[in-house]
């Protein structure tokens, strides 16, 4: 467990790390949901006893009950984006839109299957609106915190969609680990 893995904000939280050597992560799960965005290294990610083995530009869904960990490679630097966000956030986001975006969570968790793999220019688009909600995190001007939600609104509805529109070629980069399955 690291104590960096528990949120410190009410709605969400935006995180973007690149280290020159992966770190070492445990089996862990937290109070919310995650969307990892993968951007370079040589990782999989393991899920709940599924092993995704990651390319640049994908994308992972877990939610508070998902057993999930890093399964990184040295030799490349590791750089990803993750974003977490609170059952708060998705309430509210109820209110307001009357949509449950927590919908294609609770999709992947059924059919164990969290990967999101969208095309160059899905991923471009990903990036440019990461960059958007980091530069907005920053500002302190009138309005930041508001720009940083619509541009993270915007991206997880483009997520919820490709969650919906992916192909199920997707599923020859996942192998399954037996001996957690049998601990889950």
């Amino acid at each position: 467990f690291n104590p960096s893995q528990l949120m410190t904000k009410r709605y969400y939280e935006f995180h973007h790390f690149l280290d020159e050597t992966p770190p070492e992560v445990g089996f862990h799960q937290h109070p919310f949901y995650e969307m990892f965005f993968f951007l370079s290294g040589n990782a999989g990610y393991i899920i709940d006893g599924r092993n995704y083995k990651l390319r640049p530009g994908d994308i992972l869904l877990t939610s508070s009950l998902d057993l999930h960990r890093l399964n990184a490679q040295p030799g490349k630097p590791y750089e990803r984006i993750v974003i977490w966000l609170a059952n708060d956030f998705f309430d509210y986001m109820k209110d307001f839109y009357g949509e449950d975006f927590t919908a294609c969570f609770t999709d992947a968790a059924l059919k164990n299957y969290r990967l999101i793999r969208p095309d160059s220019q899905g991923i471009a688009h990903l990036k440019r609106l990461c960059t958007k909600m980091l530069n907005a995190s920053h500002d302190k001007d009138i309005g930041s915190t508001a720009l940083t939600t619509a541009y993270l609104t915007e991206f997880l509805v483009y997520v919820s969609r490709a969650y919906y529109d992916a192909p199920a070629s997707l599923k020859d980069d996942i192998t399954e680990n037996e001996k957690v399955n049998q601990m889950i």
